[in-house]
């Protein structure tokens, strides 16, 4: 495409130059045809092709966002095969009574729970990259809605990964910030199933909205006061319009002013989803770390009790508990996920089997690990 608009932008130089040089130098050759030195066809041929090289130097641009669009629907399905569950290769982690009550270390428990942590992450992600076909029986791209819930499921899945990078590096107060992320995101994608309206969807996307549009007040302010836009603000100004082009929203449609939740409160979101019982644990104690309570700091930042305290430049051990409660919600997530936006899949039954299975197991070893802690094993 670029090569093509050189050519044409050059042809259309050219060809600008050369009339405008003849026109100037002998304007009456437009009125007499004698005046011409060669062949009344040959000049109006020259106009017509520089016409065309005008008007193609400025289609390209155009055509070039029409291909891509009309490609980004099929270009990552050229292949006449497709995934199905059958090509990964999914391992279950045995849990196994017997030899957990000869665990003498939570250690031991933790090997299990990063290896489950592993496996409800192929899960999480085969379903967060898992398409619905078309009439023409080929998988097609996410509407907005859809891509609201396959969206939440991929940021699940990344948030996912990166704690079981950081449980393995044992580093808890990391993996705690990145575990208050992944409750709220499998919350938000129960509720978001569960309650499906546009009205919903409508909601969440302007509510997130609302931050670009107060920055956007800013800068139009700033302009205003000022009499011209800065460098800065121009980049900004570009950053949040795209943002609303995307969403498709205007941000006249925007209250800035409006400080209410999306949907509800973050509580009574997790209440509508049953997780309202878990909701302190899970989810209000680790934004401690997120905002570096006091608690944080006495947890994992600082040595000492009372009046005199110290710097601590140690990282906190995780427990297998931080895994295992992740692993159970990320599992609902996907039940829910297949229950309600994937029902049609073919590989629907062997799935949900597998993650009631899953279920089973994690249970398992989360009753095994409640009580190897009431044993004092620690």
């Amino acid at each position: 495409m670029k090569s093509i608009k050189i050519v044409l932008g050059t042809i259309a130089v050219v060809g600008t130059l050369m009339q405008g040089i003849e026109l100037y130098y002998a304007p009456d050759i437009i009125l007499l045809e004698s005046s011409r030195q060669y062949p009344e066809y040959l000049y109006w041929i020259r106009w017509i092709i520089t016409f065309i090289a005008v008007v193609g130097f400025f289609a390209v641009d155009f055509l070039k966002n029409i291909i891509t669009k009309l490609l980004s629907r099929r270009i990552l399905f050229m292949s006449d095969k497709f995934s199905t569950l059958s090509d990964f290769d999914l391992k279950q982690t045995e849990i196994n009574p017997e030899d957990i009550k000869k665990y003498t270390s939570e250690d031991d428990f933790m090997f299990l729970a990063v290896d489950l942590g592993k496996e409800i992450l192929e899960y999480t992600s085969i379903l967060a990259f898992s398409y619905r076909l078309d009439d023409k029986n080929l998988p097609r791209t996410w509407k907005r809605n859809e891509a609201i819930i396959g969206g939440l499921l991929v940021r699940l899945s990344k948030l996912q990964n990166s704690i079981l990078d950081t449980v393995c590096e044992k580093r808890e107060e990391i993996a705690l910030i990145l575990l208050r992320s992944a409750i709220e995101t499998a919350i938000n994608c129960e509720f978001l199933i569960k309650n499906d309206s546009d009205e919903l969807y409508d909601e969440y996307v302007k509510y997130s909205l609302r931050e670009e549009k107060r920055l956007l007040n800013i800068i139009n302010k700033g302009v205003e006061e000022r009499g011209h836009e800065t460098p800065w603000e121009t980049r900004m100004r570009t950053l949040i319009m795209k943002a609303f082009k995307r969403s498709e929203v205007n941000p006249e449609e925007v209250d800035e002013s409006n400080r209410k939740p999306w949907g509800k409160s973050i509580y009574q979101r997790a209440k509508d989803v049953g997780l309202d019982k878990a909701y302190l644990v899970i989810f209000s104690l680790p934004s401690h770390t997120v905002h570096g309570n006091w608690q944080d700091l006495l947890e994992f930042h600082l040595e000492g009790d009372g009046e005199y305290f110290k710097p601590s430049s140690g990282y906190g051990h995780p427990r297998p508990s931080l895994l295992l409660g992740l692993s159970l919600l990320s599992a609902n997530v996907c039940q829910t996920f297949l229950e309600h936006i994937m029902p049609e899949c073919p590989d629907s039954e062997v799935l949900v089997e597998n993650l009631s299975d899953f279920d089973r197991r994690i249970h398992l070893l989360s009753d095994l690990h409640e009580k190897f802690m009431q044993k004092g094993k620690v």
